[in-house]
């Protein structure tokens, strides 16, 4: 079983290519998945959040089981009140929300491909808070110890409630239609995975905000499709394309919105990329940002250099407490050179001073500074007051400002496809992260790097017994 700690989010991974004939991530909301709901019966298509690249669509979407609620606010979230999921109004039974979870490996039949020709991975996050623990597994791809699961499966041509499962138990079968078929689609719920950390800590009577993430991988363990969704129970608040606290406070005419936060510990990590000037945000709402090689090239001058700019942030006293200042932490960024998938980073301290850099020019405030309304200090001295006195810094840079290391040889307008990935984290006075932020941004229609996940080894007593909503009972290994 692996289980991903909110400290511990995806790579930042910069995918760039001249050449390359992939397309970018599409995160659209509130749509139909291809080619109907197949499972169950009764079930109406419609609400899902769905990532079509190329020809895979995945789509995730929450609603009350039976009675087939849905409240999709139109983003990426859902939103259901205590009482809506006391499905039953009986106290003596569970309240409940499922997630309809959808794969689609050919959705325009212009492919031979089909579910067996890729692997796929599924995460649960078990937090109530705007911080994430998940429990991650493949939830398709059979194993010894999993050989089977009843999913509704079929193709482009099944109609509503059609899909075909495999004989209880029969992995030869199930083997059989993963090979013959391109979706595959099911109906879960948190409670089926009660005997799995971190999931064996949740619990449905109380609010909360969960994010749940599906994606594909190839053969090259090349993530090729992703999407996510965060169901918010009992008025929770939302995490997805996070506003920073308290606002964007460097430079001017800089918008909030569509940064990729962690908020733990009572610290706030912030990162985005955008197009410097024009501002252009093309956040995709799953830690992705897209942007072709003409966008990068913001004033079509062939001689002056293409960019992207990374802006990131930094709140020690996010909660409003008052007592944690900037100078109580040390930090670290990384920024990775390498132009392959493997990583290769320079990596440093961006914010306390040393002889050799006494002082930066960030933005410095607190969490009543307002937007533009960040201190810059002007010398060492100064700056050393500033990260005494305060809480907020914000900065934004670019690959260019570094030309030294590993980013001596990065080029943004060579043909290629670099893996360029950039991280943000916190430590306390002893050395542990308290916060960590990273994301992916992908140039010219690359595709993120597989995301590197230790292994550890299985404990066999951890297998739960999952019961679906279909009524099969199997037992099955992370």
């Amino acid at each position: 079983m692996k289980i991903v700690n909110k400290l511990l989010t995806a790579l930042f991974v910069i995918g760039l290519s001249a050449v390359s004939t992939a397309s970018y991530a599409t995160i659209t909301f509130s749509q139909n998945v291809t080619p109907d709901v197949i499972f169950g019966s009764g079930n109406s298509n419609g609400n899902f959040t769905i990532d079509s690249r190329g020809v895979i669509e995945l789509g995730l979407r929450a609603k009350i089981p039976f009675a087939g609620t849905i409240n999709s606010n139109g983003d990426g979230t859902y939103s259901y009140t205590l009482a809506e999921t006391d499905h039953d109004n009986d106290a003596s039974t569970p309240n409940r929300w499922n997630f309809d979870w959808t794969v689609n490996i050919d959705s325009n039949n212009s492919s031979a491909l089909n579910l067996e020709d890729y692997t796929y991975e599924l995460g649960l996050d078990s937090d109530p808070s705007l911080a994430t623990n998940f429990l991650v597994f493949n939830p398709i791809t059979p194993t010894a110890e999993t050989p089977y699961f009843d999913h509704s499966i079929g193709n482009n041509s099944t109609g509503n409630g059609a899909g075909i499962e495999a004989p209880s138990g029969n992995g030869a079968a199930y083997s059989s239609l993963l090979a013959a078929n391109n979706v595959l689609q099911q109906s879960w719920r948190y409670a089926f995975f009660a005997g799995s950390e971190p999931l064996n800590s949740y619990d449905p009577e109380v609010a909360g905000s969960y994010v749940i993430y599906l994606l594909a991988r190839n053969t090259q363990g090349a993530v090729v499709a992703r999407t996510e969704i965060q169901v918010l129970i009992e008025g929770a608040s939302a995490s997805l394309a996070n506003d920073v606290t308290p606002d964007v406070i460097f430079g001017s005419g800089n918008a909030n919105g569509n940064f990729t936060v962690n908020k733990n510990n009572g610290v706030e990590t912030g990162l985005r990329a955008k197009i410097p000037f024009s501002g252009v945000t093309n956040f995709n709402r799953d830690g992705t940002y897209s942007y072709s090689l003409s966008e990068t090239d913001h004033d079509g001058i062939g001689a002056s250099a293409n960019r992207w700019n990374f802006d990131w942030t930094v709140n020690v006293d996010a909660s409003n407490g008052g007592t944690s200042k900037l100078n109580q932490y040390t930090y670290e960024i990384g920024l990775d050179g390498d132009p392959s998938l493997a990583t290769d980073f320079l990596v440093f301290d961006p914010i306390t001073p040393s002889p050799a850099t006494p002082f930066y020019d960030h933005s410095i405030g607190n969490n009543a500074t307002a937007n533009g309304g960040g201190a810059e200090a002007s010398d060492g001295p100064s700056y050393t007051d500033l990260l005494a006195a305060n809480s907020v810094l914000q900065q934004s840079w670019r690959y260019s400002f570094f030309p030294a290391g590993a980013l001596a040889s990065y080029n943004p307008t060579a043909p290629g496809t670099y893996a360029v990935a950039v991280y943000l984290l916190v430590k306390d006075q002893s050395g542990a992260v308290v916060s960590r932020s990273d994301i992916q941004v992908l140039i010219g229609g690359a595709l993120a790097a597989p995301e590197p996940q230790p292994e550890p080894e299985k404990d066999l007593s951890l297998c739960p017994v999952v019961k679906t909503q279909m009524g099969k009972v199997f037992v099955f290994c992370l």
